[in-house]
């Protein structure tokens, strides 16, 4: 039985498996519903990643906000990569994970003053703005702290990329 192309996941006498492990016997074993993630694929991923961009000075950062599971981000950091952090939530799951705060961009729409105190604080290695009002924020935030606040700023361009309005944010 065959329904999908994956070297992942795959059928062995009739029952699917990630990586060899047969996920009926997880799911008898753990209930459902279950999650299970092959993490050979994410490192193969990565590492397709990380070579495109082998000719130059590059980091990836692992968005915290497409898989929260401390292990799918400790795996991503160890090879290398930094993680993307949108919350003081994501913060504390990425610093379970191991990640160094050096190696986190705070980013997200709506941070609040204590997010960015946090991020200052810990030495998140950057803090995106996502407007003029922010980084006086940031700024005001940073002075309190005594510390240089390394801010990347968002920047949206009078683009209509016309998909759903719920979801625009180059206007």
């Amino acid at each position: 039985m065959k329904y999908f192309k994956s070297d992942y996941f795959t059928y062995i006498d009739n029952q699917l498996h990630c990586e060899k492990v047969n996920l009926t016997k997880l799911a008898d074993d753990f209930n459902t519903p279950l999650f299970v993630y092959s993490k050979n694929f994410f490192i193969d991923r990565y590492k397709e990643l990380d070579e495109a961009f082998s000719a130059i000075d590059h980091k990836i950062y692992f968005a915290s906000k497409a898989n929260f599971n401390i292990s799918v981000i400790k795996t991503f950091y160890e090879l290398g990569g930094g993680v993307d952090v949108n919350s003081a939530g994501e913060f504390y799951r990425a610093i379970k994970a191991g990640v160094n705060p050096k190696d986190m961009l705070l980013t997200g729409v709506g941070k609040t003053d204590e997010e960015i105190r946090l991020g200052l604080e810990k030495g998140v290695f950057v803090i995106k703005a996502e407007s003029i009002e922010e980084v006086y924020v940031i700024n005001n935030i940073a002075e309190e702290l005594g510390v240089t606040a390394h801010i990347a700023i968002r920047v949206n361009p009078d683009v209509d990329a016309k998909t759903h309005p719920y979801i625009s944010t180059g206007l």
